[in-house]
């Protein structure tokens, strides 16, 4: 679901909330929680269980992958260059990321069956190999 239609589901406080929140995980943490409750107009408390709501955390999530998504370049181009560099790990995501890299599996089935001797058989069976061996 998009970031606008489950913004309809919060109110104004709870988006901005989300917002900050967000904005503050990517700018590394500067803001505490009471801080930002602060700036909402709410409580710590409230703020705690907003975080808890199903709504406001599919909304941050969404706001979280819409802020990630303007450092994509950046992203690539730290890939690209680990591929020209000849790192392999680095060569897989490329090709898993294009669609191109496939993966194949192979499952063989071993069956085996076991012939059930008695002690008689297998006596004869020793015999059979000391007379072999003795030539």
């Amino acid at each position: 679901m998009k970031a606008s239609d489950l913004k309809k589901r919060l109110t104004d406080q709870q988006a901005k909330a989300a917002y900050l929140l967000v904005l503050n995980d990517f700018e590394g943490g500067n803001q505490t929680q009471e801080e930002i409750a602060q700036e909402v107009g709410v409580s710590r408390r409230t703020l705690l269980e907003w975080r808890r709501k199903s709504d406001f955390i599919a909304y941050q999530g969404a706001l979280s992958d819409q802020h990630l998504q303007a450092f994509r370049s950046r992203a690539d181009k730290v890939l690209m260059d680990q591929v020209d560099k000849g790192f392999i790990k680095a060569l897989d995501l490329y090709y898993t990321l294009l669609g191109r890299k496939i993966t194949k599996t192979e499952t063989t089935e071993v069956r085996q069956t076991s012939t059930y001797m008695s002690d008689d058989d297998i006596q004869a069976e020793l015999e059979k190999l000391s007379k072999s061996i003795e030539g």
